[in-house]
């Protein structure tokens, strides 16, 4: 028997579980991990029960981040003591000795050892690999996320990410293609285009994300096509035009703003005035009616004042958000703002933080009310005692009542009601 006949025969025995923290792309990276265990026998299980080895794949974005992966990490060993727990991801990466101090944590991996996974639970007889491969299936899903790219040319001041992930690289065009079909030919109806910062897209065969895009949208049997956030000083008209005119791209984008105020704006690092920010999100609103538009807003930054946080307040209230992503402002290592005096005392940051959520929590009414009445095309996601749910182009999450339970092909709905965030709807 081959070396690499053994390996297989081993991995049949092997049960590995993953935990995965943090963006789209870490789940992207933790799906392709787990390709590669598959292929190489061993049996991928749930995190809350018994495994021989537990992946945790941290995220360091947050202080609440950070939080979640120590928690992870410490819980194998509660389930089964003689696991081995490896710890990978942005967290690990940074800090791999506060990680590897963690009781209960056997081995620490940097990013890009995911990569090799196999040989570092398998054995060097497994051999090396310098990228991770095109991923087989997601999350159970009928929705997809591909990466596009890994990194950051950006200097946000108060990102730990573009540390950990590096300089931008964006992945071939024709890999990116192949690998689509693949999830295509497997049953998925949506692609969801993710990385650290999609904009930055380039490939001389497409030249970028827009001409990426539309080769994609040649793939036969794409159902629909959504992207991941994107910073506002890389969407161009060609982009608004191209999502206006082409249903099977999702109406639905997520810009981060940050801040309403231009002087936190230039402390932060963005490339962008308030003015420019509201500028470009009249424009996408006016340009494709009942889009959904996310976006995050940052509290408490160090030196945000009163005043800042009013122009704040005043801009997420003037602009037509779907719905938003809040963020406390924590010092994060290994960044420049971590030397700023972090000034806004933590009552004032939740203070300033209900203010947004009352204001977000408003527009989310408003918009799903507006949908009332509409018809829409869900993808579906998962079937309860009948009832499907599913999420719209627009970023909207439905309930659907489904009498043969198949959850293989989109379903034409048209919305009838609202419970909380969720829409009630019928068939068409």
């Amino acid at each position: 028997m081959s070396k690499t006949n053994e390996v297989s025969s081993k991995a049949r025995d092997i049960t590995v579980a993953f935990k995965t923290i943090g963006c789209k792309l870490n789940q992207y990276e933790t799906e392709a991990m787990k390709t590669i265990l598959r292929q190489h026998g061993c049996m991928v299980v749930p995190f809350d029960t018994h495994a021989d080895f537990y992946i945790v794949n941290t995220c360091t974005v947050t202080s609440r981040a950070d939080y979640k992966s120590r928690l992870a990490l410490r819980k194998p060993k509660r389930i089964n003591p003689d696991a081995t727990v490896i710890a990978t991801g942005c967290y690990a990466q940074l800090e791999p000795e506060t990680i590897g101090s963690i009781e209960g944590v056997d081995m620490v991996l940097p990013n890009d050892q995911k990569a090799n996974i196999a040989r570092h639970i398998l054995g060097d007889d497994i051999p090396k690999l310098s990228e991770l491969p095109p991923i087989q299936s997601f999350l159970d899903r009928k929705r997809a996320f591909i990466r596009i790219e890994n990194g950051c040319d950006y200097s946000c001041t108060y990102c730990r990410v573009r540390v950990a992930r590096g300089k931008a690289v964006s992945i071939p065009a024709p890999r990116i293609i192949n690998e689509i079909k693949g999830l295509i030919d497997n049953g998925y109806l949506e692609i969801v285009l993710t990385g650290v910062n999609i904009g930055l897209y380039h490939d001389d065969a497409v030249s970028n994300l827009v001409g990426l895009i539309k080769e994609i949208m040649k793939i036969d049997g794409l159902y629909r096509l959504r992207i991941s956030s994107i910073e506002p000083t890389e969407i161009r008209d060609e982009l608004i035009d191209l999502m206006a005119n082409e249903t099977r791209f999702a109406n639905h984008l997520h810009i981060p703003m940050q801040s309403g105020s231009d002087r936190i704006l230039k402390l932060m690092g963005r490339r962008y005035s308030s003015s420019d920010y509201e500028a470009l999100i009249m424009r996408i609103s006016e340009k494709i009616p009942y889009i959904g538009l996310g976006g995050d807003v940052m509290v408490g930054f160090p030196g945000e004042t009163d005043s800042d946080f009013a122009k704040t307040v005043k801009l997420v209230e003037k602009l037509p958000f779907t719905y938003l992503h809040i963020f406390t402002y924590s010092p994060r290592k290994d960044t420049p703002a971590f030397a700023m005096k972090d000034d806004v005392p933590s009552q004032v940051k939740k203070e300033r933080y209900e203010v947004l959520r009352t204001i977000r929590n408003n527009k989310i009414n408003i918009f799903l009310n507006s949908l009332i009445g509409r018809e829409e095309t869900i993808i579906p996601e998962r079937i309860v005692n009948g009832v499907v749910e599913g999420l719209s182009g627009n970023y909207a999450r439905a309930r659907v009542n489904c009498i043969n339970n198949d959850i293989s092909e989109p379903l034409r709905i048209i919305v009838i009601g609202r419970d909380k965030d969720i829409l009630i709807a019928k068939k068409c």
